[in-house]
């Protein structure tokens, strides 16, 4: 039951309503309407925008948001589609890139990784498969600093020793047809939080030389480098750039210093490497925000 000191608010509050339908017009929660009428003009007198100078906290959230979701659907453009997130300037100075990117899109390249999906699985499960699919897997020790010649250990801490117990390795699956792909089961023990992206991950990729005499039936020599990666693939099979730089392919907004700029910068970079980079499915515990 209604508390009786309610009763005069509701009455107040449904008043209005109740007088519009007892003079036939039609209501919403934000104004009242008068009944449409036919009209040939072409002029709505629209009123004049309520223009502001500075987003608001939801604001800049839904301005994230729309940015994240252009960047997603500029993904399945052609490369070579000003529309795309691919710098046009850069394909041009880089045919072997945009080579490698058609090879890819024609069968030619990288096949293996359209029959991959990376979600929702653990280090394990993608193992498995990638040997089924025929992909030859070897390990490296992760490093920490390739000026320093240092390498990550399990405690966060770092060494020198390529060969110490507790060292950290990025696992490498190579295919003949030129798919790489690349797990970091253990993730990026930074205590620190300053490494991007920590958390356990697997990344598809396609490689730039795959010359198939460095591939036979039993070992599979390509180079795994960062440098013979030709471009990242998504989980939805789209070629995007191998990182978050304009030196690799990525288009990014012209600097001009100012803290949108900035914000809009970061935004493409982080939503771009989402893309790229898979979080595998592990037994650790959501981290706090």
């Amino acid at each position: 039951m209604t508390p009786s000191f309610t009763k005069p608010f509701f009455i107040l509050f449904l008043l209005p309503v109740l007088t519009s339908f007892a003079q036939g017009q039609e209501t919403n929660a934000y104004t009242y309407q008068n009944p449409p009428q036919a009209s040939s003009s072409l002029d709505a007198h629209f009123q004049r925008p309520f223009c502001y100078k500075k987003n608001n906290k939801d604001e800049n959230a839904a301005q994230k948001y729309t940015k994240v979701i252009q960047l997603y659907k500029a993904t399945f453009k052609d490369p070579q589609d000003p529309e795309s997130i691919w710098d046009q300037k850069y394909l041009q100075r880089n045919p072997h890139i945009l080579e490698a990117i058609h090879d890819f899109q024609k069968g030619r390249r990288g096949q293996r990784l359209k029959r991959l999906n990376l979600e929702g699985k653990t280090a394990q499960d993608i193992h498995k498969e990638l040997l089924n699919l025929g992909f030859f897997w070897t390990k490296f020790p992760l490093r920490a600093s390739f000026k320093k010649q240092t390498y990550w250990l399990m405690d966060g801490k770092t060494t020198k020793d390529s060969h110490h117990k507790d060292i950290v390795y990025t696992h490498f699956y190579t295919h003949a047809d030129g798919s790489l792909v690349r797990i970091k089961a253990a993730g990026i023990p930074d205590h620190r939080g300053k490494h991007p992206r920590r958390s356990p991950h697997a990344i598809k990729a396609v490689l730039l030389n795959t010359d198939s005499n460095l591939c036979q039936k039993k070992n599979c020599c390509y180079d795994t480098s960062y440098q013979n990666e030709a471009f990242k693939v998504t989980n939805e099979n789209q070629p995007v750039p191998k990182a978050p730089s304009s030196k690799c392919g990525l288009k990014l907004p012209k600097d001009n210093g100012t803290p949108l700029n900035k914000q809009r910068t970061r935004v493409i970079k982080n939503a771009i490497m989402n893309l790229a980079h898979t979080n595998l499915k592990t037994d650790c515990l959501q981290p706090h925000p």
